[in-house]
Parts: structure tokens; C-alpha cells; sequence
């Protein structure tokens, strides 16, 4: 369920709110697919929320597996990313199935 939602999110270029590990996450995801070991994973670029790790102002690229990720729901929120791309993001997603490029 939440790899549709996530890749519909994508197509529409649309903010979700979504949990991981029980953390709640602001983000604009931005490409959808499985990385080199066949991992389903979403690209992002969390603006608003929690982490493992506090937040840049502004926001940061972010990886997360499908699978650690619940309750996807649109937000409203502007669409947001960064001009700079983040060498993560060529390792989390490696077989796109969608992707906002």
C-alpha cells in the first residue's frame, strides 16, 4: 500500500506525511524503486518532522525502504527539494520505477 501511494505522490509531485519506526516525516519524495540488492526504497527530501538525527533548517535528502515506511497520507504542503544532488541519491534508488526527473 504504500508504494502506491508514494509513487502516485511522485507522479502528482505532491508533499506526504509519513511514519517510520514510529517517527513522523514531512517529505517530497522524489523517486520510487529498488537500489542494487533489489530493496524496495523511496528517495526524499524531508523538510519537516523527525529522524534518527535532527534536521538541517531547510531540509535534506533522505532514503528510507518502503517497508519501514506506514500510514502515507497527502499533507498539502508546498513541493519541496534541493538544487544540489546528494551523492545518496544515485546509491538509494538504482532501478527507478518512478521518479519526478
Amino acid at each position: 500500500m504504500s508504494y502506491a501511494a508514494l509513487k502516485a505522490a511522485i507522479q502528482k509531485r505532491q508533499s506526504v506525511t509519513f511514519y517510520v519506526r514510529g517517527k513522523v516525516r514531512h517529505v517530497s519524495p522524489h523517486a520510487i524503486g529498488t537500489n542494487s540488492k533489489g530493496v524496495a526504497n523511496v528517495m526524499t527530501f524531508q523538510y519537516a518532522g523527525d529522524g534518527s538525527k535532527p534536521l538541517p533548517i531547510g531540509g535534506e535528502w533522505r532514503c528510507f525502504e518502503v517497508a519501514d515506511v506506514s500510514g502515507v497520507r497527502e499533507n498539502g504542503d508546498p513541493w519541496h527539494t534541493n538544487p544540489f544532488e546528494h551523492s545518496e541519491r544515485n546509491t538509494c534508488v538504482t532501478h527507478v520505477d518512478a521518479s519526478t526527473s
